[in-house]
């Protein structure tokens, strides 16, 4: 018995000092700019000289790219690299808005699997427009671990663009914008561990692309989550998806757009878990754990319009988790293809989330249990 209360104390330790950590990297990103940067006016790059011109560190190969590092810059646009050929590095970057139509990074047109855009905070004003990155007519950019706010049209822009990496950044609002990400004529991109949350109109858009692949993302209280207009041939999977005044997953266009696959996701109480527009065809929705998606309780949790699109995994014969399945026969889907799920889950894929809980409180509660904890244990040792 003595054994038992050791473990469970232990446990609850461990317990509170993961949720301390937790907080205080939260913490760390809001505090960024108590880092030391150099004040600098903004970098205006238009040939692979101006590199040498601003005097960074490096020689524009891959193995010792330009370094463009640690610097604050307030003014209507931080950092523009266009028609360049040399390999860089923007990292440890602070791009604060002043003006109506900032932008903080700009890649425009430069060579093929050249820039790397790490760790900077881009932060404008919701009410003065602008963009936080934007990457235009580019291949093979990589934007990782940045954080990203108030940008009103777009935490992250990309347009006209290939083999583009969106990994492990935090793009937060706590003021209206209209998009956290937004991507339009790209192919072939990866979006992946990325955090969304707060009030964007529009958390993740995407529209005339093809082979994206959206994995692990945490979206959370936006608009409306993932939209994808005319666009095909895409894998959205492991992804949470919680507490959209909209939908969680929209698809539809104007013309045909095919082989959208849906999986594993977690998508809990949004006014709608997965809209599927009239043109969409031959996609598939499996796995995927659906949670009260319907506030009103009047409708189903997902609606299709398209045609021969699937709800459920054809070789295995498994569908979808639905909170308010009755427990037998196939589940129905809302809208006009008068599709079914056939073979409906008995059990999430993914747990659903519980309530979320102010830090501090959470704290406490945790604390309390640790204490009641040591008390039983103390208490035991004095009767033995």
């Amino acid at each position: 018995m003595r054994i038992h209360k050791k473990t469970l104390l232990v446990f609850f330790l461990i317990l509170l000092s993961t949720a301390i950590i937790r907080i205080k990297a939260s913490d760390s990103l809001d505090n960024n700019i108590s880092l030391n940067y150099i004040t600098h006016d903004p970098i205006f790059i238009i040939s692979d000289d101006n590199f040498t011109d601003y005097g960074f560190p490096g020689n524009g190969t891959a193995e010792d790219p330009y370094l463009i590092e640690n610097y604050y810059i307030n003014n209507s646009t931080g950092i523009s690299i266009q028609s360049t050929t040399q390999h860089f590095i923007i990292r440890n970057c602070f791009l604060e808005s002043v003006s109506l139509g900032y932008i903080g990074i700009i890649i425009h047109r430069v060579a093929p699997h050249t820039a790397f855009i790490y760790n900077n905070t881009c932060t404008g004003f919701s009410s003065l427009g602008g963009a936080g990155i934007q990457i235009t007519y580019s291949t093979g950019v990589n934007i990782t671990d940045n954080l990203c706010k108030e940008n009103f049209w777009g935490d992250i822009n990309i347009s006209d663009s290939n083999e583009i990496r969106v990994v492990n950044n935090v793009l937060e609002n706590e003021v209206i914008v209209q998009y956290d990400m937004y991507i339009t004529n790209v192919t072939d991109c990866l979006i992946s561990n990325n955090l969304c949350t707060g009030v964007a109109a529009n958390s993740l858009s995407i529209s005339g692309s093809r082979n994206i692949i959206i994995d692990n993302n945490t979206l959370f209280r936006t608009h409306s989550c993932i939209t994808l207009s005319d666009t095909s041939d895409c894998v959205i999977s492991n992804n949470i998806i919680y507490k959209s005044s909209n939908y969680g997953i929209l698809c539809y266009g104007d013309s045909l757009f095919t082989n959208i696959s849906i999986t594993n996701n977690l998508l809990q109480e949004n006014e709608m878990g997965v809209i599927l527009g009239t043109r969409s065809r031959n996609s598939t929705i499996s796995y995927n754990t659906f949670i009260d998606n319907h506030p009103e309780g009047d409708s189903k949790q997902a609606k299709d319009s398209g045609s021969n699109n699937t709800w459920y995994d054809i070789y295995a014969l498994k569908g979808n988790f639905w909170s308010d399945w009755d427990g037998s026969g196939p589940y129905s889907i809302d809208g006009d293809a008068n599709s079914f799920d056939l073979y409906p889950l008995s059990n999430p894929t993914i747990p659903p989330l519980i309530p979320e809980f102010n830090s501090k409180i959470s704290i406490i509660i945790i604390f309390s249990v640790v204490i009641y904890f040591v008390w039983i244990y103390k208490k035991s040792k004095r009767s033995d």
